[in-house]
């Protein structure tokens, strides 16, 4: 009985230290205001301001073997890009503001099998949209036209 208890408490205490343990790995360089989504086991920053620039910059990150890697350029460099959803194989990547504080309507969409980009618009050009994907249908919504 006491073996199970003492048993019992190590793994207990084993499950407790592993549990919520960080790691961290890096971009290629510092970055905010980019747009992330998740599709299996990867993970794609898109765009962001690194201080100096916007850029376009897509960058992958693959928890499976914990390598990073790039999905090549949007079509425009652009920081916050809030509209970020994912259906089926297709990566979406919508809005923003370009250098110049021009909000964008700029929808650039990534096919993960394919490897290939295509450009789509907006009807209106927009900052801080939601998106959401349900079927094999992709809405945005909402956001701020900043003149």
């Amino acid at each position: 009985m006491k073996t199970k208890i003492l048993l019992t408490a190590f793994l207990l205490c084993t499950v407790w230290m592993a549990y919520g343990q960080w790691t961290y790995t890096n971009l290629t360089e510092a970055k905010s205001f980019m747009g992330s989504v998740a599709l299996g086991t990867k993970v794609y920053f898109a765009g962001g301001y690194n201080g100096t620039a916007c850029t376009s910059l897509v960058e992958v990150y693959d928890f499976t073997d914990g390598t990073w890697g790039t999905a090549g350029n949007l079509s425009v460099a652009r920081e916050l890009l809030s509209g970020t959803t994912t259906c089926g194989s297709k990566i979406f990547f919508a809005g923003g503001y370009n250098m110049n504080f021009e909000t964008l309507n700029t929808v650039d969409i990534y096919d993960t099998l394919t490897q290939l980009w295509t450009m789509e618009q907006l009807s209106a050009e927009r900052v801080s949209i939601a998106s959401v994907s349900y079927g094999t249908k992709v809405l945005f919504a909402g956001g701020i036209q900043v003149d």
